[in-house]
C-alpha cells in the first residue's frame, strides 16, 4: 500500500524507504512475541491500538493486550497545558525528541514523559509506586475527580 503524501510530509517516510520492508505477516508475530500479553503504553493510544488490533486480527494472532495512553494521563494530571501533543509535552518536560514522528524516537520520548508523569503522581500522592490500576483510574476519571485520586489520604487506603 502506498504511503499518502500527508504521512510522508509528517514522518519523512517515503514509499522508497519501505519498498523492501517485511510484510505485516512477517512482522506481527515478531511484535506479538516481543510484547506477549503485557500492557502497551502509547501516546494517543486510541490511534495506535486500532492499527495494532486490526493487523493482529488480519494475521490471525490473538492480542488481548491492554493499551495505556500517556496523552490521557497528561490531560488529567497537567490540566494547565493547552495542548497534549507529544511535541508539546516534550517541550514542557525539556525532553529532546530528535526524530519526531519516527517510531523509536517517539517511543523513547513517550517513555520519558510517562516516567516524569509517574514521578509527579508519586510526589503528589505520597506513593512509592504507580501501578497499572492507578493509571487506569486516572485515565478514565472525570477531570474533577483526579485530584482526589492523587491525594495522600486515598493512596494510603
Amino acid at each position: 500500500m502506498k504511503i499518502p503524501f500527508t504521512v510522508t510530509r509528517i514522518t519523512g517516510i517515503t514509499n522508497e524507504m519501505v519498498a523492501d520492508a517485511q510484510s505485516s505477516r512477517e512482522v506481527m508475530p515478531l511484535l506479538k512475541s516481543f510484547v506477549g500479553s503485557l500492557p502497551i503504553l502509547a501516546h494517543n493510544a486510541s490511534f495506535d491500538s486500532r492499527f495494532f488490533y486490526a493487523e493482529m486480527r488480519r494475521n490471525g494472532i490473538s492480542a488481548p493486550n491492554e493499551f495505556f495512553c500517556s496523552m490521557l494521563v497528561a490531560r488529567r494530571i497537567l490540566p494547565e497545558l493547552s495542548s497534549y501533543k507529544l511535541g508539546e509535552l516534550c517541550n514542557y518536560y525539556g525532553i529532546r525528541n530528535e526524530h519526531a514522528h519516527r517510531a523509536l524516537s517517539d517511543v523513547l520520548a513517550t517513555q520519558e514523559i510517562f516516567e516524569k508523569m509517574c514521578d509527579k503522581i508519586k510526589a503528589q500522592s505520597g506513593r512509592h509506586e504507580v501501578g497499572v490500576n492507578l493509571i487506569q483510574e486516572i485515565s478514565r476519571a472525570p477531570k474533577g475527580r483526579v485530584q482526589s485520586l492523587l491525594s495522600p489520604e486515598v493512596s494510603m487506603l
